[in-house]
């Protein structure tokens, strides 16, 4: 799941990942948020039956 929030995160915001990418740190933090905003919007799009 971590490279899929890292292609998220690039394409919602590139100059700022490139900015973080020094920071190991801001980039796992980002990550945490993306994977569950995408995580959230996934169970939204598809209702559990």
């Amino acid at each position: 799941m971590r490279a899929g929030a890292k292609v998220l995160i690039g394409l919602k915001h590139p100059m700022q990942a490139m900015a973080n990418a020094s920071s190991a740190e801001a980039i796992m933090h980002e990550s945490i948020i993306t994977c569950s905003s995408y995580q959230n919007f996934l169970e939204k799009t598809n209702p559990k039956k």
